[in-house]
């Protein structure tokens, strides 16, 4: 991410780009944006997300006056990145600040956080509701492009926290369906969550081709993935019955 920013913006002669919502941000605003949703994709750093995703809420509202029609742009455009932040850390506290403040009209993502945060807060009828209606009896556009594919995983997740094991299962199949330019990311990562909930529900063939899927994609990968990889082999160790020592690196 960092390498192919370098090069973009380098190739660009004025000091602001053209981004989400038709807004403009500057460069360094940009690279701080795009590396948020590089991290948010494939960190295990709960921590280090949390932060992230923090410090660009925290600088929507420094740079632009709440409640402006910029600062409402620029937030929406955000939208499926927080809550792909908030996966990855399980910050609350990134929907809280989000919902208090977005334009519910400019984006649909925000349903996808209403019912997580009403689960957190235990609220599962909330949660329920919003899962039938924005998930169950979703429209097209609702699982389309990245942004629908973040929601997707975040559904599926969603499912997987009311304990609906089987249909949580059922909702990450469809990424290999509805896989698309933008969604591969957390395809990759819906192969993992497969390979836990086949786990789960006491599928352990089905739980290795899963979790060896996954490992083939990001084996190779950087830092970030690591951890995720090494937890991924050792299930698979312990699904075949043998021991496993994560890779010196």
């Amino acid at each position: 991410a960092r390498r192919v920013l370098t090069v973009l913006l380098a190739a660009v002669p004025q000091d602001s780009v053209s981004g989400g919502g038709g807004a403009l941000y500057t460069k360094d605003q940009v690279t701080q944006f795009a590396l948020l949703g590089a991290l948010a994709a494939i960190s295990a750093d709960s921590t280090r997300l949390s932060e992230a995703g923090h410090a660009w809420l925290d600088l929507l509202a420094r740079e632009y006056e709440r409640g402006t029609d910029g600062y409402q742009r620029r937030l929406t455009a955000s939208s499926s990145t927080i809550l792909l932040t908030y996966m990855g850390s399980r910050d609350t506290t990134l929907l809280s600040r989000f919902l208090a403040d977005v334009d519910t009209t400019g984006s649909r993502t925000w349903h996808t956080m209403v019912a997580h945060l009403a689960l957190e807060r235990g609220d599962t009828t909330t949660a329920r509701h919003r899962l039938d209606i924005h998930f169950y009896d979703r429209d097209t556009p609702e699982l389309s492009g990245a942004p629908g594919r973040r929601r997707h995983y975040a559904w599926a997740d969603l499912l997987v926290q009311l304990g609906e094991l089987r249909a949580a299962a059922e909702a990450y199949q469809l990424f290999d369906e509805l896989e698309s330019i933008g969604g591969e990311v957390v395809l990759v990562r819906a192969w993992a969550e497969l390979g836990a909930l086949y786990q789960q529900l006491g599928e352990g063939d089905r739980a290795i081709e899963m979790y060896e899927r996954f490992i083939a994609a990001w084996e190779n990968g950087d830092a970030e993935v690591q951890p995720l990889v090494d937890r991924a082999r050792a299930e698979v160790a312990t699904l075949r019955g043998q021991g496993y020592e994560p890779r010196r690196r």
